[in-house]
């Protein structure tokens, strides 16, 4: 049981490191496939299943409940509110955090 968290925790690991998220649905059928082939009796190839079920559940899950900008709202001009919701890690030069959105208003504006 012990090894099964690690591996499936190491599979999530894995699933942070994608520059970009990928369809909801390859996730979706990476899961199952990793289901599937947990069934299979060659010890190694289950334990890749486990790896490969976390990172695509961690995927599926971070696909899933990041919200996207809607289509009719790119390329304008936008006052987006809300909140800072972590404390600001910075690593490489680049500043990180969790930014709450609670209201996206279109407006007009002009460059002199």
């Amino acid at each position: 049981m012990p090894q099964t968290i690690i591996l499936f925790f190491l599979g999530m690991l894995i699933g942070k490191e994608f520059p970009n998220l990928p369809n909801p649905v390859y996730s979706a059928f990476s899961l199952v496939l990793s289901i599937a082939i947990l069934f299979l009796p060659i010890k190694w190839l289950r334990s890749c299943s486990i790896s490969l079920a976390g990172c695509s559940w961690f995927l599926l899950y971070a696909g899933l409940t990041l919200t996207v900008l809607p289509a009719q709202l790119e390329n304008k001009p936008l006052v987006v509110k809300g909140f800072i919701k972590t404390m600001p890690c910075i690593k490489n030069k680049i500043t990180t955090f969790v930014f709450e959105t609670t209201q996206i208003e279109e407006k007009s504006c002009r460059f002199n």
